[in-house]
């Protein structure tokens, strides 16, 4: 059996810069600069304390905070910003993966 190591996970300075990187590429594409207040929606937030994260949780189960406007709107706000008229829409994929019951015959 072998083993295989990790290497160890980077600084959180050095992650955030990682993770800005990842979004702006994602999002914008290759070699493109965000602008202006894009910057921001492209930032990784951090973890807000338990209470905070109580009253998100309520929020959302009443219908006050929901995915589309408060995380996708921003983010394509940055992406209309920066790329002006020539933003294509994003296009959201969800795989659904049916769950199979699999009957193994023996003979």
């Amino acid at each position: 059996m072998t083993t295989t190591v990790l290497p160890p996970p980077p600084p959180a300075a050095r992650r955030g810069a990682t993770d800005f990187a990842r979004n702006t590429r994602l999002l914008l594409g290759d070699g493109v600069a965000p602008q202006g207040s894009a910057t921001r929606a492209l930032r990784t937030p951090r973890v807000p304390l338990a209470p905070v994260r109580l009253a998100q949780r309520v929020g959302m189960k009443a219908g006050l905070l929901t995915y589309e406007r408060h995380a996708l709107e921003p983010l394509v706000r940055a992406r209309q910003t920066t790329l002006g008229e020539s933003a294509v829409p994003i296009r959201l994929h969800t795989d659904v993966i049916a769950h199979l019951k699999i009957s193994v015959v023996r003979e």
